[in-house]
This record gives C-alpha cells, structure tokens and sequence, in this order.
C-alpha cells in the first residue's frame, strides 16, 4: 500500500499542475481580462512549488534549511540586482509579481527555490560528483532563463533599462544557479528523489515558449 502512495500523489500533481498551466495559457491567450490573470503569477508559482515539494520523498533539517538559505540568498541578490545593477544589469520589476521589499518582490526568492530544487532533483540519480551536477544544472536553467525573459517583459512582470536583457544577466545566472545548486546538493542523501521535478521544468519551459511571443 504505501508503494501506490505517491505514485498515488505523483499523478494527481501531474494532473493537476497541467491543468492549471493548460487553463492558465488559454486565459492569457483568449481572456479579454489578461491584466488581472497575469496578478496571478505569485500564486501559480507558490502553489507550483508545494506540489514540487509534497512529492520529495525524504525530508531532513539539513534540506529543509538549505532551502530556506536558497531563498534568502536568491532574493537577496535580486535585490542587490534591483538595487545596484549588479550582477544582472539594471532592470526594475512590477507590482504584478505581488509584496515586495526592497523594490523586490519576495516570490522571487520562491522562484529561485522552484528551479533550484527541481533542476538538483532531476539531475540527483546521476552518479555524478556534485561541482559537475551544479554545473549542468547552472548551464539548463540559463536555458529556461532564455525563454522566460521575453514572457517576462512581455506581461510586464519585469524589465530592462536596456530593453533585452545584457549577456551578465545569463553569465549572472549561470553562476549563482551553479552556487545554489551546490549547496542544495551537498545536503542531499543519494535515495533522495521527486518525479515531478523534470515534469515542471519542461511544463514550464512549455508555459513560456507559448506566451513569449
């Protein structure tokens, strides 16, 4: 009984996540009301996560405080972005993303979580050393980081002074992801897996590709 479980979990989180995005992609697309779906952002991310994380299949303090550090060094460094221009180059975010401080909003510390985690998940049954995992990891989500800045600039959850964003935001990217990667990895047990991690990275990947243009 306890096997079927989470694969009992497993599918109602699949299910459930494609039908939100499926409906979420279709309401952007064909809603005459897209300013107010897109407020929805903040809540689409935070419930993509608690799926991610009910389908981790062992907790321990040691993940749950790195997450925590992931969180706080990820939204500490957008705000030092926002505040600086520096390490991504100067851009300013919307309201739309929901409560900020510092001019940053704190779901940002929530999406660096999001594809942390999943991207150390999907590459953690690999008998790989850690640097490399971290290193893969970087280099996938400064792909996903590709396709999610022009579906960002254009619902206007962030932009660029420069109107693109420059080559150190990828470079920037590449490197913090690689570093919490590794700090995320180094607390990992090797039975540790989630399923669902590679499914919403390309559920995501999807999600953006369509609403780029």
């Amino acid at each position: 009984m306890s096997k079927k479980v989470p694969n009992l979990r497993f599918l109602i989180s699949i299910g459930f996540l494609l039908i939100f995005y499926i409906v979420g992609v279709f309401l952007l697309l064909k809603s005459n009301d897209k300013d107010t779906i897109i407020t929805y952002t903040p809540y689409i991310l935070l419930v993509t996560l608690a799926l991610l994380l009910l389908n981790h299949s062992k907790w321990s303090k040691k993940i749950v405080f790195s997450l925590l550090i992931i969180f706080s060094l990820g939204f500490l460094v957008e705000v030092l972005g926002v505040q600086t221009g520096f390490p991504f180059g100067s851009y300013h975010y919307s309201e739309i993303l929901g409560i900020q401080l510092f001019n940053t909003p704190l779901v940002m510390g929530v999406n660096w979580v999001l594809l942390v985690y999943a991207g150390t998940m999907l590459f953690q049954p690999l008998a790989w050393p850690n640097y490399l995992k971290s290193i893969v990891t970087g280099l996938m989500l400064v792909v996903l980081d590709i396709f999610l800045e022009p579906f960002a600039i254009r619902w206007n959850l962030w932009q660029w002074i420069e109107t693109v964003p420059p080559l150190q935001n990828y470079i920037s990217w590449a490197f913090i992801a690689m570093l919490l990667t590794y700090i995320l990895n180094s607390c990992l047990e090797k039975s540790m897996r989630n399923p669902i991690a590679g499914y919403i990275l390309i559920i995501q990947f999807v999600f953006f590709v369509l609403l780029s243009n």
